[in-house]
């Protein structure tokens, strides 16, 4: 199915409106949809097809190739997120964002307003020994 996206973006123009990442990312959580009720056939518990998701059904968009790229410190309060073919967001932070890569960014329409979640690889900690003989 992701190999059919390039086509599809050429031939819709809804699509072609898309980053490759939103489309890449929906075509993920389908085949996760399926792949858990097919799991819920095979274990014999009432499966549940996966609901169909129109064009505004969809509340998030997940970002995972460009999430580096995406994310414009502008200060320690504040950040600029530039979201491709849409437009430019300004995001506060309610904690810091620590050292590391980032895997992913996800921009979510609650009713509250709209949030961004990023996912940040940190390596682990090195742990130190401590002696406690003397």
């Amino acid at each position: 199915q992701a190999n059919a996206l390039p086509d599809l973006k050429q031939e819709s123009e809804a699509y072609a409106g898309l980053h490759s990442d939103v489309l890449q990312d929906a075509i993920r959580r389908l085949d996760k949809a399926y792949k858990a009720f097919f799991g819920r056939v095979k274990t014999g518990d009432k499966p549940g097809l996966p609901r169909f998701k129109g064009k505004g059904r969809y509340r998030s968009m997940t970002f995972s190739h460009l999430a580096n790229r995406l994310i414009c410190n502008v200060d320690r309060k504040y950040a600029r997120v530039v979201v491709p073919k849409v437009r430019h967001l300004k995001v506060r932070y309610h904690r810091p964002l620590p050292e590391g890569k980032i895997k992913t960014l996800t921009i979510s329409k609650k009713a509250s307003g709209w949030y961004a979640t990023i996912v940040v690889e940190v390596p682990a900690p090195v742990e130190v020994s401590v002696n406690t003989t003397l």
